[in-house]
């Protein structure tokens, strides 16, 4: 028999949050780009040490700490996306915070591009870029699947609970929870692999 599985059938649902959600992801990494070249211009060696390596780089730790750090903030990602989407008025402070994520990761990309060569290319192309697209994409998943129910399910301005279908929402984001985890651990397994090597290049 036929099992309808929550997060497809939201994804079929939400189909033009998630269009819009990945335009201001876009529209972020563009301005991203657009910083990041002006702000590598401006920062000397001991910067670079103390914020893009530190951000990039998880400076002094561990796998585990790689994994738990890159997960925990996923899930706080997640829990904005969430907290944003309560009330309608509210909402659209989700489409900003995907601008923002994209803008993030332009930024920190390209800085790292200008700055490290063809080691830190390779390094933003193979492990950085990739992992942040995949984290984003969960959360605009989140986004675009509360939007939804947030317009959906108003009460006088507010995300109605008591028509929310709480088995549902669980299980979805039960899933989302899942695929954070197994990109967190792949980035931790390629940063273990390729960052040390790709920087002596």
């Amino acid at each position: 028999m036929y099992r309808r599985v929550p997060l497809i059938e939201d994804i079929k649902r939400c189909g033009v949050y998630y269009i819009v959600l990945s335009a201001c992801a876009a529209l972020g990494l563009c301005l991203g780009f657009a910083a990041g070249n002006r702000t590598a211009l401006s920062l000397n060696a001991a910067d670079l040490r103390t914020r893009t390596v530190a951000v990039i780089f998880y400076s002094g730790r561990t796998g585990a700490g790689i994994f738990f750090s890159s997960f925990f903030s996923s899930v706080c990602a997640c829990a904005v996306i969430i907290a944003f989407c309560i009330n309608i008025y509210m909402m659209p402070l989700a489409f900003v915070y995907v601008v923002y994520r994209g803008y993030a990761i332009g930024c920190n990309a390209l800085v790292f591009l200008r700055n490290y060569g063809f080691g830190g290319s390779l390094f933003i192309i193979i492990v950085y870029i990739p992992i942040q697209l995949l984290l984003t994409a969960c959360v605009i998943l989140i986004a675009g699947l509360y939007s939804d129910r947030c317009v959906a399910y108003r009460h006088r301005g507010a995300f109605c609970f008591s028509r929310a279908g709480y088995e549902e929402l669980l299980q979805t984001f039960g899933v989302i929870l899942g695929i954070n985890a197994a990109v967190c651990l792949a980035e931790c397994i390629l940063f273990s692999i390729f960052a040390g090597s790709l920087l002596m290049i």
